[in-house]
């Protein structure tokens, strides 16, 4: 049993897919957790990606509600989730899944340490961002920071996403379906 972490699909099916794909091939998956940008319906829709958004947003609207979870990145908006039909708008939330406190945020509005800070503040064990499409998993006061970077544009040349297993955190490539780093949480 897991949990899929994903950012910045920007619309794109087909990463989406990949990253299921992946973590399911790892064990089952209970729960997604998107961090924001995942389509791009809005006031700027992809020339990159015509007509893939509906596939996603199609595919998006019918995973139970209570399997997937989002947060609100700078390329969402209202139309997507009326797309999506689920709760999109949502800058901040935590999710709990056995021992995990998740503190959830896309990373675009508050500075890096102001975030930070909430997601102390919240209790939370794992703190998860996207934005910058760079994955990131570190560990710092005790509070694990994940970004899973970006299935579809990585910004660092390697389309990721992650998975939260009972003890750990994976970093996982999409492509090779490799893990590319492993942080235990401390108990």
């Amino acid at each position: 049993m897991s949990v899929l972490v994903i950012s910045d699909t920007h619309g794109s099916l087909e990463s989406f897919e990949r990253c299921l794909k992946v973590a399911e091939y790892l064990g089952p998956v209970d729960l997604i957790l998107h961090c924001g940008d995942v389509l791009g319906h809005g006031w700027r829709p992809d020339p990159l990606l015509p007509g893939m958004e509906d596939e996603l947003a199609f595919r998006l609207r019918k995973l139970p509600a209570d399997r997937i979870f989002f947060v609100r990145g700078n390329g969402d908006h209202e139309e997507d989730e009326a797309a999506i039909g689920k709760p999109l708008m949502i800058a901040e939330r935590i999710v709990e899944w056995r021992q995990w406190r998740v503190f959830m945020t896309h990373g675009h509005r508050e500075s890096f340490l102001a975030t930070h800070y909430k997601a102390l503040e919240s209790g939370a064990n794992l703190w998860v961002t996207g934005h910058t499409h760079c994955k990131k998993l570190e560990l710092a006061d005790g509070l694990i920071w994940l970004n899973p970077g970006s299935p579809a544009r990585p910004r660092d040349g390697v389309p990721s996403c992650a998975l939260l297993r009972d003890d750990d955190v994976l970093l996982l490539d999409v492509r090779s379906g490799k893990v590319v780093r492993k942080l235990t949480r401390e108990a």
